[in-house]
């Protein structure tokens, strides 16, 4: 494909490309966003969020997020389009499809106001869905080994872990602080998809296989995202420890 003439109204364009390329079927792509995920269809993921408690919950970061965390609880809850807005710089906190409303699975691929029939996956994002903050931890269950969770990518954000051993008890105390400010915490354990198969709607706990290691266990709070929440819970020392990553 040859570049466009950037000065060449769209019209000449789209006749220069059609030219160039004869055996490329192409159709004037029109409609506004919200008539095209209506017109999708999409459906929810059809694995339902599992609100269960994990046997620990752990926070991996930095000594000097890490420490207030667990001496004067500290919970720093930054918002999906932070994440979805961060320089990837591969430790695995980045994510360009936080806060999307929707994949799908397309027979075309749309480039600005052309429709070519290459089939492509698209993520759909609405400024109306799925905004708010998060708080996110590893979720171990029973029987799993540490070591097989906690590899030494997970440390690549951080070398300090605050192992929480009651994680129900942790919860209930954000839940309670946001209660008192009339406000709702939710939280569940993160769902992993494959972005090249099927069509869904999205939620604050679906996120990419390329992330599945990770096992995230989140907290959510549903609101208007502005800058970024602290919830202030009391030391944590009675339910949690911390621990420092020596890489051997």
């Amino acid at each position: 494909m040859s570049d466009l003439d950037v000065n060449s109204s769209f019209d000449d364009a789209l006749e220069k490309f059609k030219a160039e390329n004869p055996n490329c079927k192409i159709e004037v792509f029109s409609g506004d966003s919200q008539q095209i995920i209506d017109g999708l269809g999409l459906k929810k993921y059809p694995k339902p969020i599992d609100r269960s408690y994990p046997q620990y919950l752990i926070k991996i970061g930095r000594e000097e997020h890490m420490i207030p965390l667990l001496k004067q609880g500290y919970v720093y809850m930054n918002s999906l389009s932070y994440f979805k807005e961060l320089e990837d710089k591969g430790d695995g906190r980045a994510d360009s499809g936080e806060g999307a409303h929707s994949v799908a699975q397309t027979g075309g691929m749309i480039i600005g106001g052309l429709s070519i029939n290459q089939k492509t996956t698209i993520t759909i994002t609405s400024p109306s869905e799925n905004h708010g903050y998060v708080f996110s931890m590893v979720g171990v269950d029973e029987g799993e080994k540490l070591e097989d969770v906690l590899t030494e990518k997970m440390f690549e954000m951080g070398s300090i872990a605050i192992i929480i051993h009651d994680p129900e008890q942790f919860i209930q105390r954000c839940a309670a602080v946001l209660k008192a400010n009339n406000k709702t915490l939710e939280w569940g354990r993160v769902r992993y998809y494959d972005k090249m198969e099927g069509s869904y709607l999205l939620d604050p706990w679906l996120k990419t296989k390329d992330y599945e290691y990770q096992s995230e266990f989140r907290l959510f709070l549903p609101m208007k995202e502005t800058k970024a929440k602290v919830l202030q819970i009391g030391s944590i020392e009675d339910i949690a420890q911390a621990y420092s990553y020596v890489k051997r």
